[in-house]
């Protein structure tokens, strides 16, 4: 397909320039300035097309469709990608991956980058050569990982707790920028190389990532009291979408309990209401986990030194064995299995919940539904009667509205009575004549 005519800049336009800048190349030492005015256009032309589309990986078999002009492709990209390749405005997989030689790096290229994109790569080392495969344009990829870290510092609200992101939550936040997961974890292996970021595997699936603070030159290993801060907030994120999906459980026993009540099904409408009390529980319950667990966020946000974000967890922590209630296991070597003890718990109402309502909550009393029966009952007696009185007010405007019209009055005597006169009259006519 063509291109929109001067879509890449005024000579795009002239046939005459175009019919030379898309030949072959000639013998360089042909005409020297005349080569490399041509790999100069060819070069700035690919680099601003794929700045502007936000890309950096170049497809070698399929770069000259881009460019295709008056039904014409380019005889000429193969020597112009051999020619940014000797300048390292691309690079080959191989020598990128080399250049990563850390531990984390390498295992970022090979579990994010080397499989999922299935390189297959013709190295050039002469111009003769034959290129294929895709390739990394080095400056757009630098230019995008500067641009996920700085919008990343834009998201990090306190430094202390907000550095360490999971692999999917980046991935979400960052679509826009990167078209693809693997565009992603290039990026991410940019940055790793550049040291501003450290990726670590937890669990058999799940990924983090730690940027380094903003004042600071290199990020620095992951520490188990970060590990275990970025497990708080994992926990309260879940437990906070748990409570966003019981809320509408809550309302639908509610609805379900007061059209019992207008049906004058009383023993389901008790039963609708002890279900809505089971969730409403298990609710309060998460609550009010979230509302400790962000207790302890915020000590940590404003704890200046890490002896200070230690003490605030382990107090934090405390805190949240004395809400459940719970004894801590003898000798725990980390205060996060107390967390753990809560999510297990936690579990277990699920699973309560999950096998009926009528054995759920034995600690629910009948009294208690009985009364909720009672006040669901008064409710709609209340909105009954304000029915009543509303459809009375409408009676009253009709009524006013025929005073206004000035009707006749109302006969004051017996319609049967004036038909049976009338009728006698008739007949006295009748007889008479």
């Amino acid at each position: 397909m063509d291109v929109d005519e001067y879509q890449f800049g005024p000579e795009w336009g002239d046939d005459q320039k175009m019919s030379v800048l898309f030949a072959p190349f000639r013998e360089k030492s042909l005409n020297p300035q005349s080569w490399d005015k041509k790999i100069k256009f060819w070069t700035q032309l690919i680099l601003k097309d794929f700045k502007k589309n936000n890309e950096f990986i170049l497809d070698v078999n399929s770069l000259v469709l881009r460019f295709v002009r008056k039904g014409k492709k380019p005889a000429c990209l193969e020597t112009v990608i051999q020619e940014m390749l000797r300048m390292k405005k691309l690079q080959t997989l191989q020598d990128f991956h080399q250049s990563c030689h850390s531990g984390w790096v390498s295992w970022g290229m090979t579990t994010f980058v080397k499989r999922p994109l299935n390189w297959s790569l013709g190295f050039v080392l002469k111009s003769n050569e034959e290129v294929s495969g895709q390739l990394i344009i080095v400056e757009h990829l630098q230019d995008m990982s500067a641009r996920l870290l700085e919008d990343h510092y834009d998201c990090v609200n306190h430094e202390s707790t907000d550095n360490i992101v999971e692999m999917t939550v980046l991935q979400d936040q960052h679509r826009s920028l990167c078209k693809t997961d693997s565009d992603l974890n290039l990026i991410l292996t940019q940055l790793e190389k550049n040291k501003k970021i450290v990726r670590m595997k937890i669990g058999e699936n799940d990924v983090i990532i730690k940027f380094c603070k903003k004042n600071e030159q290199e990020v620095k290993p992951i520490q188990e009291l970060e590990l275990n801060v970025f497990r708080i907030q994992k926990v309260k994120r879940n437990l906070e979408k748990q409570i966003e999906a019981l809320s509408p459980q809550i309302d639908r026993h509610t609805q379900d309990a007061q059209l019992h009540v207008r049906n004058g099904k009383k023993h389901m409408a008790l039963h609708s209401l002890r279900k809505r009390q089971t969730v409403q529980k298990l609710m309060d319950k998460k609550s009010s986990t979230v509302d400790m667990l962000q207790m302890i966020i915020h000590r940590i946000e404003d704890a200046a030194t890490n002896e200070m974000v230690l003490k605030a967890y382990e107090s934090g922590m405390n805190a949240i064995k004395d809400l459940t209630k719970k004894t801590p296991i003898d000798k725990v070597e980390n205060v996060i299995d107390d967390l753990q003890d809560v999510l297990e718990d936690q579990s277990e109402v699920n699973d309560i919940l999950s096998k009926g309502a009528e054995s759920a909550d034995a600690d629910v009393t009948k009294d208690e539904l009985e009364a909720e029966l009672e006040e669901l009952l008064e409710e709609d007696k209340q909105q009954m009667d304000q029915d009543v009185d509303s459809l009375s007010d409408l009676l009253g405007g009709v009524t006013m509205n025929q005073h206004d019209l000035q009707l006749p009055d109302v006969p004051t005597f017996s319609p049967s009575a004036s038909t049976s006169k009338v009728s006698s009259k008739s007949s006295n006519v009748a007889g008479f004549s």
